[in-house]
């Protein structure tokens, strides 16, 4: 299976299931968008047959390269996904899939000025479902930033999050790449060398 998408470069991709059975690709590129490229039914990458992969929607979220992206299920149908960017921010985005096929709808709040520099790593920090949990960012400013977020379905789209930044940290990683959680209780920062990070209740909700 291939496909093109436009002239930029693609820098992240999610694979994922909407209904319990209707995959898709997320991408991000240098063009700030995230792209939407539905999969033939009950296919996935390793096994459909050869075809055209073309997306059915895209999304603009950050004015430049997308570096970092998570993404985080709220039910069947709505999911997070958290992005940061080369313009320093880190966008907080609701994706709703309506009936299976149809094109999923953005919703998107920015927090600009997140961090000094590039946000290279994102990583969120609970269990599929919950609605109150937190974030971690880290840039190529050191900084491991966490942020408190409660998403309240009873209203539409962004109007029903509600995001606090709650700590800041600095990190001896110079030039800061990625960032993964290893359990429920640690998070490990990737540059030039790793940074392993224990924090009791960094997982609410």
């Amino acid at each position: 299976m291939a496909g093109n998408y436009l002239t930029s470069c693609l820098t992240q991709c999610l694979h994922i299931e909407t209904h319990g059975q209707v995959q898709s690709l997320i991408t991000a590129g240098t063009d700030g968008f995230v792209a939407f490229f539905p999969l033939e039914s009950g296919s996935t990458p390793a096994t459909a047959e050869p075809g055209a992969l073309k997306w059915i929607s895209r999304a603009n979220i950050h004015q430049n390269t997308i570096q970092s992206m998570k993404l985080h299920w709220f039910d069947n149908e709505t999911c997070l996904l958290v992005t940061g960017g080369d313009d320093n921010a880190v966008a907080f985005s609701i994706v709703i899939w309506g009936t299976a096929g149809t094109t999923p709808k953005v919703d998107t709040v920015i927090v600009p000025r997140a961090h000094a520099a590039a946000v290279t790593g994102v990583e969120i920090l609970a269990a599929s479902g919950l609605r109150m949990f937190r974030v971690a960012t880290t840039s190529i400013d050191q900084q491991v930033k966490f942020w408190e977020v409660h998403y309240n379905g009873s209203q539409h789209g962004v109007d029903g999050l509600s995001i606090k930044r709650k700590k800041d940290y600095f990190t001896a990683v110079a030039d800061v790449s990625g960032l993964a959680a290893l359990d429920d209780s640690s998070l490990v920062v990737c540059g030039v060398g790793m940074d392993v990070w224990a924090h009791s209740g960094l997982r609410s909700g």
